[in-house]
């Protein structure tokens, strides 16, 4: 399944949406490159941007609805705890045992997943639970 960015996903907040963009067009580039049989190729890339994108924008969400008062904080923050768990393992694989077809599988499917629950279900509704 191909996952786009579209209008519709937009939350209201601007660095956010800026945000989100950024990782379904680093996903679609693995996506691409998984249909030319080429998704080793860009696993590394991949998993480079997975880092600093994590600590960065799980970092900006979590500071604005503190800031915010958000009442979904704490489920928010445990979904942000299990992406950073299930992307650690397969980091730790890859660092391990370098590319494979599992590898890249695994990393695109959590990718996916993690586009359409959270983002597209938890996100775009965070405004909703902060406080102005």
């Amino acid at each position: 399944m191909s996952l786009k960015w579209r209008k519709e996903l937009n939350t209201g907040l601007d660095w956010q949406d800026a945000q989100h963009q950024q990782i379904f067009s680093q996903l679609d580039k693995l996506q691409e490159a998984m249909k030319l049989n080429a998704g080793a190729s860009v696993i590394k890339e991949t998993v480079d941007f997975l880092v600093e994108y994590v600590e960065k924008h799980f970092h900006d969400e979590e500071e604005y609805m503190q800031k915010h008062n958000c009442t979904a904080y704490t489920e928010h923050k445990r979904q942000h705890d299990d992406f950073i768990e299930e992307f650690s393992t397969i980091k730790a694989v890859y660092d391990k045992q370098g590319t494979s077809t599992v590898t890249v599988m695994r990393l695109h499917g959590l990718l996916s997943d993690w586009l359409i629950q959270h983002i597209m279900q938890i996100d775009r509704h965070m405004p909703e639970h902060c406080s102005a």
